[in-house]
């Protein structure tokens, strides 16, 4: 899978079949909404230092959280609570990789920065699947790999 960086939105293909789109509101925002052919995942922040909550359909089912050098996404999926880090796959690669809460690593996910517009192509693997919809949990790893990436750039 390959999620393509085209006008302000991530457009998610896999052997040339689209499969989901990432949405951003803008740069360094913590606004965003994933839509796939299933679902529409809206992403809201109320503050400075509160998670980003996860809607959908007006309704919160999950949040992303900052940890010190990762994210924590949790998904309330109805009939069980999902738990997702999202942190790099160790400290000298720019590969990441999205674990859940057994330590099972479920997605990897490697930037490709494009020099012209100054943004990234994303390689993805999807090591092991999940009961989550796969599609919107690939664009929420990548949502995850850009605001990890943005923290660092404003850090340096």
């Amino acid at each position: 899978m390959i999620a393509i960086y085209q006008k302000g939105t991530y457009v998610l293909h896999d052997h040339g079949h689209e499969h989901g789109r990432l949405v951003n509101q803008g740069v360094f925002t913590c606004t965003a909404q994933i839509q796939t052919n299933e679902e529409q995942l809206d992403f809201v922040k109320d503050g400075l230092f509160s998670a980003t909550k996860i809607t959908r359909n007006g309704r919160e089912i999950g949040e992303v959280k900052s940890d010190w050098n990762s994210l924590l996404i949790k998904l309330d999926m109805g009939s069980r609570i999902y738990k997702y880090r999202l942190c790099r796959k160790n400290f000298w690669k720019s590969t990441f990789k999205l674990i859940n809460e057994y330590k099972e690593e479920l997605i990897q996910i490697q930037p490709q920065f494009k020099w012209f517009g100054i943004n990234h192509n994303y390689k993805i693997d999807v090591l092991k699947t999940s009961r989550v919809n796969e599609a919107s949990l690939v664009l929420l790893a990548v949502y995850g790999v850009r605001k990890l990436l943005e923290r660092e750039y404003v850090a340096s």
